[in-house]
């Protein structure tokens, strides 16, 4: 479960969506040919410290989902474990770190505090 694999650095769009059982998720679609398409359902929220965090699981999508928010994504490396993604969507920007937590089979997305 290697942040490498399946968020590498770089670019491409995003798109923020629920399924027919309201669950949300955020797919991934690099512009490098060569990366594929990924998909993380939420499955957990909370609060650590003084930021909000979801905890997240590889999803691939169904073929039927509504789009909540789309736009441009940035992922840029900071060690083996920890990635940092920003989400710019319109006049908004998000930046989450992103942990590997791979004995846990998930990934955690860590907002960055305000």
């Amino acid at each position: 479960m290697s942040l490498d694999t399946y968020l590498p650095e770089g670019d491409g769009k995003y798109i923020v969506g629920s399924t027919r059982d309201t669950r949300s998720f955020y797919y991934f679609i690099p512009k490098r040919r060569g990366q594929v398409k990924i998909g993380f359902l939420v499955t957990n929220t909370g609060e650590y410290i003084d930021s909000e965090y979801k905890d997240v699981i590889i999803f691939n999508p169904e073929t039927e989902f509504n789009t909540v928010e789309s736009g441009d994504y940035h992922i840029s490396r900071k060690g083996r474990y920890t990635h940092t993604v920003e989400l710019s969507c319109n006049d908004s920007t998000q930046r989450f770190e992103v942990y590997a937590q791979p004995r846990l089979g998930r990934f955690r997305l860590l907002a960055e505090s305000q």
